[in-house]
């Protein structure tokens, strides 16, 4: 069956059948029944819809992955063309919503649409809204893809379904070669484009689309020569339009690219017939361009997007979110009361606007704007007055990130500075000849020493700090400060440091291996780690002067965050242990101004901190965008912007210290539940749980040097006396002779678990964390710009901050307590007997100097050496 040829000096298109079957089988990722549509014409098997083609220009084909819209139970479903040349007949795949069965379908109404529009929608009753677009791009002697709208319907049998045509339009031809742009409008500016509503209706017996309403049109089509160039005379190009009666004629206007015009009027009724081209040959001819318009391009491109994305429209309650508005229109000159709109069309930029390229939603992700949506890419305004039109946005580009595996690829792929390659026991690394960075430094020893990176890597049995700089640093194990004495007489201030036996400690070395080291060292051995085969093979050295040393692996199939106590033994009794932190973090320093004005370098994370839950990353970006007005050559900048986001999860765990000792204790998971990482033994065996003790007490023989004593043997083991030594306030800085906050040097000791060129921070260093430099009650007076598991305080130098977490602490019972809400960090000052002072914030107080038990284990943030 085909469409009456109706003819108004017209070219003709034909109307298609088609016919719908189904394959019968599923589709494996949605349930649903795969099916097939196949449009063939009625008479011959050329027919189709959207190229024009053959030597009479009136046959229809379909192109190559042509996609329509089939609507059943008003739910809008894509079917693309199976064909992969140009041809009359084609099949369409595709699955339908809610359809298991293709019997489902048998005596059901559905309703085909061409072009797939993926805002087109149907109702109960069957009206269908789509959209014609009044922006065309012009293709010689035929239209464009997805232009020509026609639409189907099954009657009774739901395996049927012909397609009609449902536009008409105009055919044109030109004279002149210099012709960029052609319009056509109504005399009485009659909608010719637009949204609109088309319903099947019956006319003599016939069901066919009837247009209902026109929506939001657009008077005027615009439609653009092939490639940006010019018309060239003799082709033949197409204007499709809405089919209706313009009682009083046409108006085609011939564009040239300074904005001069031919222009032509027909001053008749002329009938725009559905499925009909009316044909108006070369009608410039004849004509002389005139300088007839003013033109007028003003352009607002919306505020920059969150990087969660989001629909800027016309109706966006929030100021400057109103998509993109633009004003463009044209002035007649002879009488400035006589506007009408200018087609715009978007332009992108990808080199810093060197060039430029036509911007459409399937060109897009060729210039990286995929992440952009907009409501039109070129169209003809319904109006003079400024009109927004949508931008939608997607989520930035990134999203979360598990930080412990970013840590442990980072880990894996690891190098030390030095360039060694550590991949052999007999190439180990001496920790104590680098820095923190990987630089070479005269040997220089640590309670810690910084892993990050696979190998073989060694340390020297020294106590702690007691070399520094290539020679012996006598200052950590001797002090030198004027003795003071607790209100009952004895002695504050220890002048002699000792080792595991109580002996006064009078050079570095433990192991006799070296000249005047004290004790025969039998054995190295794993006390603890937290992760699983984190330092293994662990030996003392190969012989001679090398069993100065302790060896031991950090495997790049098993090398995490971590940390890991090594000790050394003389016989079964532990003579002196260290603390092995494995970590790929940056050490570069923070720098903290007091409130006394004296800047102290801070670590950037606690000692032993691991990372760890989910970061958030989302990289900023920007659409190099103008707006290009049709004609007129007027032009106008819209660079489109999205924010970037970034929200780090200050998640983490860290060591804990009893006041005054030089071994970590286990962290906790990092959770509010404040528990127990897991940790493991040398026989590879895992717990949660921590030995406890009480290695020292009140009786004198418990106290001092001898609880000193206790604490070197058994670097595991929780004391749970809570004064500790009950004795010396001295052991972490080794001039400390006062109670009262300061600014004093830290002579770093042998007792001093920081890092090589770091140490336990000033009592004083923490003083710029308020505004009063002492305690604060008041939020207004602490000097942090937010709280977030830990405060975020300003450094009092310019903008930056630095973060201290709220890492909870260790009570009396050596249970986790307040984690992720309290902040508790040692100072060095020891005191009374069984008190020494640390600094100490929730989210809404923060004291500096505060009184605690000794034995309770509190998170360290270590400063540079001064």
């Amino acid at each position: 069956y085909t469409i009456p040829l109706l003819l108004f000096a017209l070219l003709s298109c034909n109307k298609e059948d088609t016919m719908l079957e189904t394959e019968g089988n599923i589709d494996p990722k949605t349930d649903l029944a795969k099916i097939t549509i196949t449009a063939y014409g009625a008479g011959y098997n050329n027919v189709s819809k959207t190229v024009i083609a053959g030597e009479d220009f009136k046959q229809v084909h379909w192109n190559v992955n042509e996609k329509i819209a089939v609507f059943y139970n008003q739910t809008l479903n894509m079917f693309t063309s199976n064909n992969t040349t140009v041809s009359g007949v084609s099949d369409f795949s595709g699955t339908i919503e809610g359809i298991t069965d293709p019997a489902q379908l048998e005596g059901k109404e559905v309703i085909g649409l061409y072009p797939y529009n993926p805002n087109a929608a149907i109702d109960a009753s069957g009206v269908v809204t789509t959209t014609l677009p009044s922006y065309q791009v012009a293709v010689d002697d035929t239209f464009a893809d997805n232009l020509f709208i026609s639409m189907g319907k099954s009657t009774t049998d739901a395996t049927k379904m012909y397609f009609y045509n449902v536009c008409s339009g105009v055919c044109f031809t030109v004279s002149h070669n210099d012709i960029k742009i052609v319009t056509l409008r109504g005399a009485n500016d009659e909608m010719l484009a637009g949204d609109f509503s088309v319903k099947f209706a019956t006319i003599e017996g016939q069901e066919i689309p009837q247009i209902q309403s026109i929506i939001n049109g657009s008077s005027i089509i615009t439609v653009e020569a092939p490639n940006g160039e010019t018309f060239i005379p003799g082709k033949r190009y197409y204007i499709v339009a809405l089919p209706q009666t313009l009682t009083s004629g046409l108006i085609i206007e011939g564009f040239r690219e300074d904005g001069t015009v031919y222009e032509t009027a027909i001053n008749r009724s002329v009938i725009l017939k559905r499925s009909v081209f009316a044909r108006k040959t070369e009608f410039d001819a004849g004509k002389i361009a005139q300088d007839l318009y003013d033109y007028t391009l003003n352009v607002i491109p919306p505020v920059a997007f969150p990087y969660t994305g989001g629909a800027y429209t016309w109706e966006h309650p929030e100021p400057g979110k109103q998509g993109i508005i633009i004003e463009s229109y044209k002035t007649l000159k002879s009488d400035a009361t006589k506007k009408s709109p200018v087609a715009w069309k978007s332009q992108i930029s990808t080199d810093d606007g060197t060039t430029w390229n036509d911007l459409t939603e399937d060109n897009k992700s060729t210039y990286d704007a995929d992440w952009l949506t907009l409501g039109a890419y070129a169209t003809t305004p319904n109006s003079v007055m400024p009109v927004s039109y949508g931008v939608i946005a997607d989520i930035a580009e990134g999203g979360t990130i598990d930080i412990e595996k970013v840590h442990t690829v980072a880990l894996k792929s690891g190098k030390h500075k030095s360039g060694i390659d550590n991949s052999t026991k007999a190439n180990a690394i001496d920790l104590s000849m680098y820095d923190l960075f990987g630089d070479d430094i005269a040997q220089t020893t640590a309670n810690c020493y910084i892993v990050n990176a696979p190998g073989w890597y060694k340390f020297p049995m020294v106590y702690g700090n007691a070399i520094k700089d290539g020679a012996t640093n006598t200052n950590s194990f001797t002090s030198t400060a004027a003795q003071v004495q607790f209100y009952d007489g004895d002695d504050a201030v220890l002048i002699n440091f000792v080792d595991h036996n109580a002996s006064n400690i009078t050079q570095p070395w433990v192991s006799n291996a070296h000249s005047g080291g004290a004790y025969d060292i039998s054995k190295a051995e794993l006390i603890w780690q937290d992760e699983p085969n984190l330092a293994t093979d662990i030996t003392v050295g190969n012989s001679g002067a090398d069993n100065d040393y302790i060896y031991f692996y950090v495997g790049k199939e098993t090398i995490h965050q971590g940390n890991a106590v090594i000790a050394a033994y003389t016989g079964s009794t532990v003579a002196w242990s260290w603390h092995i932190w494995v970590t790929d973090q940056d050490m570069t320093s923070i720098p903290v101004k007091n409130y006394q004005n004296v800047i102290y370098d801070f670590l950037p994370v606690n000692l032993g901190w691991s990372d760890m839950g989910m970061d958030a990353g989302y990289a900023a970006r920007e659409a190099n965008m103008r707006i290009v007005q049709s004609i007129g050559n007027k032009t106008a900048d819209c660079d489109i912007f999205q924010n970037g986001y970034y929200d780090k999860n200050e998640s983490g765990n860290c060591t804990f210290y009893e006041w005054g000792r030089k071994d970590p204790f286990l962290p906790s998971t990092g959770e509010n539940a404040g528990t127990n990482k897991t940790w493991y033994n040398s026989a590879g065996i895992s717990s949660t749980t921590l030995e406890l003790a009480e290695l020292s007490s009140y009786p004198a023989a418990r106290r001092g040097i001898n609880a000193i004593k206790a604490f070197i043997q058994n670097p595991f083991v929780y004391n749970t006396f809570n004064a500790m030594d009950h004795k010396h306030f001295n052991l972490w800085n080794a001039n400390e002779n006062t109670r009262t906050p300061n600014d004093n040097i830290v002579v770093k000791t042998v007792y001093d678990p920081s890092p090589i060129g770091y140490c336990i921070a000033a009592s004083n260093a923490f003083t710029g964390f308020t505004t009063t430099g002492n305690k604060s009650t008041s939020t207004s007076e602490i000097n942090g710009v937010s709280f977030s598991k830990g405060w975020y305080f300003k450094t009092n130098l310019g903008d930056a901050t630095i973060f201290i977490p709220s890492a909870g602490f260790r009570n009396s019972g050596a249970e986790l307590s307040s984690v992720n809400f309290r902040g508790s960090y040692w100072t060095p000052i020891g005191g009374e007997r069984h008190n020494a002072y640390h600094l100490t914030f929730v989210p809404t107080e923060v004291n500096q100097f505060y009184p605690t038990s000794r034995h309770y284990a509190c998170p360290l943030r270590s400063v540079q050496e001064k």
